[in-house]
């Protein structure tokens, strides 16, 4: 089910992104057009049911291990010359887009859904 966002929801008009999956392309259309706001809602249609549920539930997992990194970032500060050494997280989130599509390739989910809305994006959220 969408994550309806309305003015109420969202006071400050601020924008916010869904993905929709359903493997019939005239239904999906029909699916985003009803969520579809330019005020508020952008709803990405997407055919990729299997990819879709592969990435949104272990894309949680990655982000933990992603955001740990960058809590220890910032609880140890910059290095010595004053960079941020964010290599760490990068590192960690590389892996988790390339372990998502080891998995999708294997599930026979589509390979280029592991960067969409539902997976690389919100990992690095």
């Amino acid at each position: 089910m969408p994550a309806l966002v309305s003015q109420e929801s969202s006071p400050q008009g601020r924008h916010s992104s869904i993905v929709i999956t359903h493997q019939e392309t005239v239904l999906l259309d029909w699916l985003v057009s009803l969520v579809s706001s330019a005020a508020y809602c952008h709803a990405r249609p997407s055919n990729d049911v299997i990819g879709d549920e592969i990435c949104a539930a272990l894309k949680n997992y990655y982000a933990l291990g992603v955001g740990f990194a960058r809590g220890q970032l910032e609880v140890r500060g910059a290095a010595q010359n004053g960079a941020l050494m964010n290599n760490v997280s990068a590192g960690l989130f590389v892996q988790a887009v390339a372990e998502m599509k080891i998995l999708l390739d294997y599930f026979d989910g589509e390979a280029e859904s592991v960067y969409g809305l539902l997976r690389a994006s919100a990992i690095f959220m």
